[in-house]
């Protein structure tokens, strides 16, 4: 019988004591949870503002958040990153130069073709109008597809029309790609974390 008590009051002891370490760990998530929320709080206010965010964004990742969350918004903590408008107004002026962009000319000294040659381009020049407007058509398509993307955060079909570009037009996009990335990084941190305003 006394050993049964023994055993029994040792049970209530580890289990009081499993009962404190969890509610120990339960606050201390939450304390990192509210310090994360104010961190992040900060955070889009400086961003917000225009400028520079290297301090809040150390202290973001000081709360413990992963730093392949934040990898994205280093690039432009010192120069500060665009807003929602300020994107769009950059990602459509690059669409538009995009769309003026032709295809590569002939290269300059090319020997001037024979009348044979002549005669042949003649015959075959209805067939190619009809090519070349139906490629006219897909780019331009792209190029809208690109822009509705944009407009619904749909990253994956921007990248996937921006494949089918050629090299030209591509580069126009690093710079404001990598920005529009960065602030879907930023966004997807705040709805992780439940904060409920969005980037300007």
């Amino acid at each position: 019988a006394a050993l049964t008590e023994k055993t029994n009051t040792l049970e209530g002891a580890v289990t009081a004591l499993s009962e404190t370490v969890s509610g120990q760990v339960d606050a201390i998530t939450t304390a990192q949870r509210s310090t994360q929320t104010v961190a992040l709080a900060n955070l889009q206010t400086v961003i917000a503002s225009g400028g520079s965010f290297e301090q809040s964004i150390e202290a973001l990742a000081k709360t413990g958040i992963e730093e392949e969350q934040i990898a994205p918004l280093r690039p432009f903590a010192a120069s500060g990153l665009k807003s929602r408008k300020e994107l769009q107004d950059t990602l459509g002026g690059l669409l538009e130069d995009a769309a003026k962009l032709q295809e590569p000319s002939s290269a300059d000294g090319e020997a001037e073709p024979s009348a044979l040659e002549k005669l042949l381009q003649n015959a075959t020049s209805t067939l190619n109008i009809k090519k070349v407007g139906e490629s006219a058509v897909a780019k331009q398509t792209s190029l809208n597809v690109m822009r509705e993307a944009f407009d619904t955060d749909d990253l994956a079909a921007f990248e996937g029309e921006l494949a089918t570009l050629n090299d030209d037009q591509k580069v126009l996009f690093t710079d404001g790609l990598s920005e529009w990335k960065a602030s879907l990084s930023f966004s997807d941190i705040l709805a992780s974390l439940q904060v409920s305003e969005a980037i300007p």
